[in-house]
């Protein structure tokens, strides 16, 4: 039982370096993480996303940056199991007065396989100190189709989303909405 490994760790370490720093930085070794950001014209409520899609295409998908005003998560737990469009909403927020201040929509095609559970017990700190990437995701969806760019069409790699939202705030005088900026490096 005690026989020496079959390779030497330290062929690993220049992969895993970063994994005590960044808890989630094993997610980028084995999925590919783009962003979604909504058309707040047509829909106020709407959130940006984010999809983490493993190598079987089976994707993740959650919340890019969730308002600090969120205190409650109401999951659409009817829908497991069933077909969702790119319009079909997962789940919504509720500010303390339980007025529902944001939702989130499948945003692509396909089955929706599973909704976050960890939500009922832990509720909104799921979503805060950078946990909305990883343990606080919303959805679990398997796409319609294998092909990411008709899947994920009008998704952008973490760069893009960067560089989109830098240049929207821009544009504004005030940024307005309080939120909890997800780390994009």
């Amino acid at each position: 039982m005690d026989e020496p490994a079959d390779y030497d760790i330290k062929d690993y370490s220049e992969l895993t370096k970063d994994w005590n720093r960044d808890p989630t930085a094993y997610l980028n070794r084995y999925y590919s993480l783009y962003y979604k950001s909504v058309n707040k014209e047509s829909d106020p409520l709407a959130s940006d996303v984010y999809v983490r899609q493993s190598p079987n295409k089976i994707c993740v998908l959650g919340i890019s940056n969730p308002s600090t005003d969120i205190e409650n998560i109401v999951m659409n737990t009817s829908l497991i199991g069933e077909k969702v469009k790119r319009n079909t909403t997962l789940c919504t927020f509720e500010n303390k007065q339980g007025e529902v201040i944001g939702h989130v929509k499948a945003e692509m095609e396909g089955k929706l396989l599973e909704l976050n559970d960890r939500f009922k017990k832990e509720g909104r700190s799921l979503l805060f100190n950078g946990h909305h990437m990883d343990t606080g995701f919303i959805a679990i969806i398997l796409p319609k189709t294998d092909e990411t760019k008709i899947q994920l069409k009008g998704y952008q790699t973490a760069e893009e989303y960067k560089n989109s939202l830098l240049a929207s705030n821009n544009n504004s005088p005030i940024l307005e909405r309080k939120s909890t900026m997800c780390n994009i490096s």
